[in-house]
């Protein structure tokens, strides 16, 4: 899991990691619930192994969603 600091975009991140060929997916504030938890179910389950995350969204994993 890598968490960014603030003002920092994950799905930019994701995009480059995709482009390199490592499976990732991204959660931040401003996407809607649903996505958030997809994106958590898809770490937790190894379907995605990188998870990044904004600092405000970071809170939000707490590991119930699987």
């Amino acid at each position: 899991m890598v968490i960014l600091g603030p003002n920092r975009d994950p799905s930019r991140l994701e995009l480059w990691l995709k482009r390199q060929a490592v499976e990732a997916t991204s959660i931040q504030s401003n996407r809607p619930h649903s996505e958030r938890e997809a994106a958590l179910r898809s770490f937790y389950q190894g379907r995605n192994p990188v998870l990044i995350v904004s600092q405000a969204a970071g809170s939000q994993v707490d590991g119930k969603v699987q």
